[in-house]
């Protein structure tokens, strides 16, 4: 996100974001997709993003062949001022919410972590 965009959405006091990225390929195992969603709350410090990711997987099983598996994993953070909250999952929705020992830098929207943003 260029300077000057933050700059104009942080003087609006929030920020809504949405942000979809595509792989494409002819071969089907080698396809795949990404979305974020995010929110952002100037005027408190606060933020939530949470990102999805639907790709390919290579696996052996016992010492076989290798071969592909859909996996889906989910990403998320929420920001309450100094407090940091991450949780990773299989699925689509975050799970395994935990709190970050130490304090964020509450200047950083916290935007670099999801995809995209």
């Amino acid at each position: 996100m260029s300077g000057r965009v933050l700059a104009a959405t942080k003087a609006a006091g929030t920020a809504h974001l949405d942000d979809t990225q595509v792989s494409t390929s002819p071969n089907p195992d080698l396809r795949g997709s990404s979305a974020g969603t995010g929110a952002v709350d100037f005027a408190t410090g606060s933020f939530q993003i949470t990102d999805v990711d639907h790709e390919m997987e290579w696996s052996s099983d016992s010492g076989g062949p290798i071969h592909p598996h859909a996996e889906t994993t989910s990403e998320g953070e929420i920001a309450i001022g100094p407090t940091l909250y991450p949780a990773f999952g299989p699925g689509s929705i975050p799970s395994g919410w935990s709190k970050t020992p130490g304090r964020r830098n509450e200047s950083d929207p916290g935007l670099a972590s999801a995809h995209g943003f």
